[in-house]
């Protein structure tokens, strides 16, 4: 919890611009040398404090619109194949499944688990083009 007020204090300090990728750890203790893997543990203060309110924003829109759009395709059931639907409905609880860790953790800073996310952004951006071109 101190991390998070830590954290939430620079964020709001340096709310619309941040302090700068890479510079959290740098802002809680200047002795730190700039390649030390200090973050806050959570990914939404790690977004605010680095980079500010804007990529927060923009985060946000490529998770929860990727989602939303997602229940969209399996609303209109007739519009997809039902092993698309199973896809999208894994895909959905995969990206719900990060967007709840992330409050814990800042996931993306591990290679392998942003390869993962990147693979299903892939996944749900063609399951997407594809309800949308039926």
């Amino acid at each position: 919890l101190e991390m998070w007020q830590s954290a939430g204090r620079l964020s709001i300090e340096n709310h619309w611009w941040g302090l700068g990728l890479g510079n959290y750890s740098l802002a809680i203790d200047p002795s730190f040398g700039y390649r030390n893997p200090m973050n806050a543990h959570n990914l939404y203060l790690d977004i605010f404090s680095e980079i500010g309110v804007f990529a927060l924003l923009i985060w946000g829109v490529l998770i929860l619109g990727t989602i939303w759009g997602l229940f969209r395709t399996l609303r209109s059931a007739a519009n997809i194949d039902i092993k698309y639907r199973e896809i999208a409905v894994g895909l959905i609880g995969s990206l719900v499944y990060f967007s709840a860790h992330s409050f814990f953790e800042t996931a993306i800073y591990s290679p392998v688990v942003l390869s993962v996310l990147m693979v299903i952004l892939g996944l749900c951006s063609k399951i997407l083009s594809r309800s949308e071109s039926i």
